[in-house]
């Protein structure tokens, strides 16, 4: 199926396991041999189908440091080992190497880069980076929406040029085309972010101003409100034009912030939470 879509195929087996009728396929006997003979070359996707799990993970995470934008696939035999080595060890924390290949290897097509894993509640968060492209679902949200909306813990953020990232970044910083992230995350939180379905606001701060309008008050809000909902300059003051009732979606962490920083002004305000939202594409991990 490959080669009649025009890709080239190189297979890495022993001699034994190369089938006679394969003519059109490159052939070498090992991973090591193969990494020497692709040199340089990009290498789009690569597939581990020997079933010995504990192997192709090693192999896979070994290659992942050299081709960090290849894709991979890796072939399980079964699933669900880990539950069930738990039980018969008498509720131990198990981790399964099927499961978790499988998490690392999910991450991974998704075109990210899987840097290292932690069990946390039977669960496998993986530590995964990644570069912000145009057109990323990641494009021009904030820290908090990312938590929030796609249930993503940011631990470093880096700027283009930036010899350092920064640490735990603001909840109002604003993810732009070019930062480097390093994230924690669940295989389902990956999931949304690959669909694009985050999840909206759950909470709604308003806002209830004097008018007139002071300009200095004015420009006290506008800052906040840029500082920590990811607001434009020209976004924050078209809102306060419309009237003296401002009701904005929020997330609460950037609502109480917003909140703390305006409460010595002369400003009505409240955070409240939305009606229950009813499930959707970003619970699950479906």
């Amino acid at each position: 199926m490959l080669r009649r879509e025009r890709h080239a195929v190189l297979r890495v087996e022993s001699e034994d396991d190369q089938p006679r009728d394969d003519r059109h396929s490159v052939f070498v006997p090992s991973l090591e041999k193969a990494v020497s003979l692709l040199g340089a070359r990009e290498v789009p996707a690569t597939a581990f189908l020997s079933g010995q799990l504990l192997q192709d993970l090693q192999h896979l995470l070994q290659l992942q440091g050299l081709w960090p934008h290849t894709r991979f696939a890796l072939l399980a035999r079964s699933e669900g080992t880990g539950g069930r080595l738990g039980g018969v060890l008498g509720g131990a924390a198990v981790i399964s190497p099927i499961e978790l290949g499988a998490d690392v290897v999910v991450a991974s097509a998704f075109g990210e880069q899987v840097e290292g894993v932690w069990r946390l509640q039977e669960e496998n968060l993986l530590l995964v980076r990644y570069r912000v492209k145009a057109g990323d679902t990641l494009a021009g949200l904030t820290v908090s929406r990312l938590d929030h909306g796609y249930g993503l813990t940011v631990l470093t953020l880096r700027r283009p040029g930036q010899e350092r990232a920064r640490a735990m970044p603001s909840p109002g910083h604003v993810v732009a085309v070019g930062d480097e992230l390093v994230v924690l995350a669940g295989l389902s939180a990956l999931r949304r972010v690959e669909q694009g379905a985050i999840r909206p606001p759950a909470w709604m701060v308003s806002l209830t101003l004097p008018q007139p309008l002071d300009p200095s008050l004015a420009m006290t809000v506008r800052q906040c409100l840029a500082r920590h909902l990811g607001l434009s300059p020209a976004s924050a003051l078209a809102l306060l034009e419309e009237g003296e009732r401002v009701r904005l979606p929020v997330d609460p962490d950037c609502g109480a912030l917003l909140i703390r920083d305006l409460d010595h002004q002369p400003i009505g305000l409240a955070l409240d939470p939305l009606p229950l939202i009813p499930a959707g594409p970003w619970d699950g991990g479906a």
